[in-house]
């Protein structure tokens, strides 16, 4: 990936504020949808509905985050003046119509349609749609408007950056290639230190980093979404995640990654895809030198253009507090623009 000149981002930059007050529907209040709604508390939102896999609460006059966060109300109870319907959760995107609606499910194998489904449903309302779920980007993002998308959570961080880089939506991109996964990442790194499989396991998981299925993470499923959703905004074309085969993680022996760390080398999972090509992912050797050797607190997402350069685009917003915050910066940036639309 070495080339005569390397574009870079970073996500750390301040999101823009907002003073319009914008109402928030958000889908799938688990692990990383309870984060978002921590940082709501202090935020210039109205919360006006919350979907979980059962129901949906409702209140058009704003919910009670603090509420929310103490009592979980969300799946226990029914906070005054708030309204509950079992149904469908497109038919609750097209009833509450919110200006944004936020996506915090789980990127699983199953209920891909589901999500495509709601992310249809938001764009019918007029809402625009933040994603930290992988799921629907993957299946459908060539069908949406960018303009009212938010990516920056379902790319770790670095979806803003991506978006805006006006290069990738001008044909020029022939390679994409993605070091996605900051769960192998870090593993590799505690194995490369001297910790046993075992230990950089559980320090993964300490960490909150894994999927929540981890097969996914070491299987390559989690970076053949993000490589699939890359490949799409730089107009590689379309390519399914189910037909990427899974990447050979019999590979990771601690000895075999210690010895390329001896000789100044490391490993990374990649996703790789050019234009006209196959999309694959696979553990791959690179030099320490190499643009995508990144440290585990990192994504990179490198796009090769038609002149040799590459648009490096860093992201460092991981876990299920991280992911929150790149979500947030997504409502912020769809909010201020909708106020000044």
């Amino acid at each position: 990936m070495s080339s005569p000149a390397v574009f870079g981002s970073r996500a750390e930059a301040a999101p823009p504020r907002s003073t319009h007050i914008t109402s928030v529907h958000l889908i799938g209040p688990g692990r990383v949808g309870s984060a978002f709604l921590r940082l709501l508390v202090d935020a210039q939102f109205r919360l006006v509905a919350v979907t979980d896999s059962r129901r949906t609460l409702h209140d058009p006059v704003g919910l009670d985050v603090e509420l929310l966060l103490r009592s979980r109300a969300h799946a226990h109870s029914q906070p005054a003046g708030a309204r509950t319907a079992e149904i469908p959760a497109s038919l609750a995107i097209h009833l509450v119509g919110a200006d944004i609606v936020v996506d915090c499910t789980a990127s699983g194998r199953t209920g891909v349609a589901a999500a495509v489904e709601r992310a249809r449903a938001s764009f019918q309302t007029g809402a625009a749609c933040v994603f930290a779920s992988k799921s629907a980007p993957a299946a459908a993002l060539e069908n949406w408007d960018r303009v009212r998308l938010g990516l920056n959570a379902a790319c770790g961080g670095a979806g803003r950056a991506i978006l805006a880089d006006e290069a990738l939506a001008a044909g020029r991109v022939v390679e994409v290639a993605v070091v996605g996964n900051a769960s192998t990442t870090t593993f590799i790194e505690h194995i490369e230190a001297g910790a046993t499989p075992e230990e950089a396991t559980n320090r993964v998981a300490a960490a909150g980093l894994f999927e929540p299925d981890p097969r996914d993470d070491f299987s390559g499923r989690d970076t053949a979404l993000k490589l699939v959703i890359a490949a799409k905004l730089a107009g590689l074309g379309a390519p399914d995640p189910l037909t990427i085969l899974a990447a050979d993680s019999t590979v990771l022996e601690a000895d075999l990654l210690r010895e390329r760390a001896h000789r100044g080398a490391t490993t990374r999972l990649v996703g790789r895809i050019r234009r006209g090509g196959t999309a694959h992912v696979s553990f791959e050797e690179l030099a320490l030198t190499s643009a995508l050797a990144i440290p585990g607190d990192r994504v990179a997402y490198a796009f090769t253009l038609d002149d040799g350069s590459v648009h490096l685009h860093l992201g460092s917003c991981l876990g299920y507090n991280g992911t929150a915050r790149a979500v947030l910066a997504d409502v912020l940036e769809l909010a201020a623009r909708k106020a000044g639309s």
